[in-house]
């Protein structure tokens, strides 16, 4: 089952987020850190991550004093202000694909199960 597994908390031994699902393309996160280690896997076939990602500074860098009066730097979103999934998904990845593929070898066209096991081991994909 592929994922991404992005490290942006301040301890990057521990787990980070991880993404195993299409759903979540478009998350923003922000890291406490200045490299973030971003761990890719499959155990199935050949997948393919996009990764999109910005450098931001939190203002320009001076060597030496000036006399002028320089703008306050605009605040930068910090990683307590990005809120994180609000809920679980209804199905881990490795759920949803195989009920992509027992789908797909038709689990749900045949008369060997019964609707309740087929509503038990793929919830809703056989309505």
């Amino acid at each position: 089952i592929p994922g991404v597994e992005i490290k942006t908390l301040s301890d990057q031994r521990q787990t980070g987020y991880r993404f195993c699902s299409p759903d979540y393309g478009g998350t923003s996160l922000i890291s406490t850190r200045n490299m973030v280690p971003v761990i890719t896997y499959s155990r199935l076939y050949e997948v393919t991550s996009l990764l999109r990602y910005r450098i931001a500074s939190s203002g320009p860098a001076t060597s030496e004093p000036t006399s002028e009066q320089t703008a306050q730097p605009t605040p930068q979103p910090s990683s307590e202000a990005t809120p994180g999934p609000t809920s679980e998904p209804e199905k881990r990845c490795y759920q949803r694909k195989l009920c992509e593929i027992l789908v797909k070898l038709g689990l749900c066209d045949s008369s060997a199960y019964t609707a309740e096991l087929k509503e038990q081991v793929c919830p809703r994909s056989c309505r």
